[in-house]
């Protein structure tokens, strides 16, 4: 178990150890020297691309350097400033002429979604809905794939910061975060997006079309609710391997309130016999305490800005609950936590 052994992530030649003790951490250091050349960092300041500073009360990860290089990579440092990645309407978002190549595109695709996964969690909608486009790239896709880098060419300074609880026997505290967008993707299928959040850090965050076509912005939800459910389980594996406790039951945030009731009655299924049955188990594990689905409003969901594209005050208000500014003079003495939208529109 983890106590035993500890955790090793391994990408090619470059690794992360965490463990409980830091002779675990010796010992691994010393049987890898035995059969390799290896350079060790006690206190990594990057890994992957991806840039790690330990704060006082936490730790931030970033990616400016990243999106500096792709910014000069695609030419974007002169750009316009914009403070949303994709507009409110996307009307001519079929139109275009296909490109010749779609080397540009994938690629400049690519470097995008690494950058969402890592520290950017506010472009998921963004980079789900251009993903879909990069078989057949037309000339607008391209547009609106430069758009969302241009996006991030002028909001560089931001990134997730993960806070320490307050003792080492304190409870983390876990919460999730769901919303669908009904009948809003190709052939009249729903968009669902999650947020699932450890001390008030976003850990995990998903947009994805739903693979089945809901009847109802209600049935819509509940498939979002369960998908979302699913995560929220290999979360608490996770936690329970390295033995970290956390408050249980989580509570699961949705804001439709027919779902809501789906979910935590049993006989509100008269007009759901047609909805697979696996998305039901969110059922029993409200019977079982393991959950505890309850009402927020849109307005303050953050998974909604995962679901649709929004106009800038409504983007940066959920926006800022998952990402934080970095101090564009002090890099190194940590985020900004009073920081709200961009001035420029």
């Amino acid at each position: 178990n983890f106590v035993q052994c500890g955790i090793l992530l391994l990408y090619v030649d470059d690794m992360l150890f965490i463990a409980p003790e830091t002779h675990q951490l010796q010992e691994l250091v010393k049987n890898l020297s035995k059969r390799f050349e290896v350079k060790v960092d006690w206190s990594p300041s990057r890994f992957l691309g991806i840039n790690i500073k330990q704060l006082a009360d936490g730790i931030l990860i970033d990616q400016c350097d990243k999106i500096e290089i792709m910014s000069k990579a695609f030419s974007m440092e002169k750009s316009r400033p914009t403070s949303v990645p994709m507009a409110s309407t996307l009307d001519n978002i079929e139109q275009g002429e296909l490109l010749k190549s779609k080397k540009v595109y994938q690629s400049l695709l690519g470097g995008l979604l690494y950058v969402n996964l890592g520290t950017r969690p506010e472009i998921c909608y963004a980079i789900n809905i251009l993903s879909r486009m990069a078989s057949k790239p037309t000339s607008t896709h391209l547009a609106y794939l430069r758009k969302v880098l241009q996006y991030l060419t002028h909001n560089k300074n931001y990134g997730i910061v993960f806070r320490k609880g307050k003792g080492s026997k304190e409870k983390i505290k876990i919460t999730l975060e769901v919303d669908a967008s009904y009948a809003s993707g190709p052939h009249r299928k729903s968009t669902y997006g999650y947020v699932l959040f450890m001390n008030g850090s976003p850990v995990m965050f998903r947009t994805k079309l739903q693979s089945v076509i809901a009847l109802s912005s209600c049935e819509a939800e509940l498939i979002g609710i369960s998908e979302a459910c699913k995560t929220l389980g290999f979360l608490e594996n996770l936690l329970k391997f390295m033995e970290i406790p956390y408050e249980s039951p989580v509570p699961v945030y949705n804001d439709n309130n027919g779902a809501i009731c789906i979910c935590q009655n049993r006989q509100a299924v008269k007009r759901c016999r047609h909805i697979e049955l696996r998305h039901f188990f969110v059922q029993s594990w409200i019977e079982s305490r393991r959950i505890d689905v309850r009402f927020k409003p849109t307005n303050e969901l953050s998974a909604d800005l995962l679901t649709k594209a929004l106009g800038k005050t409504k983007f940066w208000t959920h926006a800022l609950k998952l990402i934080y500014r970095i101090q564009a003079s002090e890099h190194e003495e940590g985020v900004d936590t009073s920081a709200s939208a961009p001035a420029y529109a």
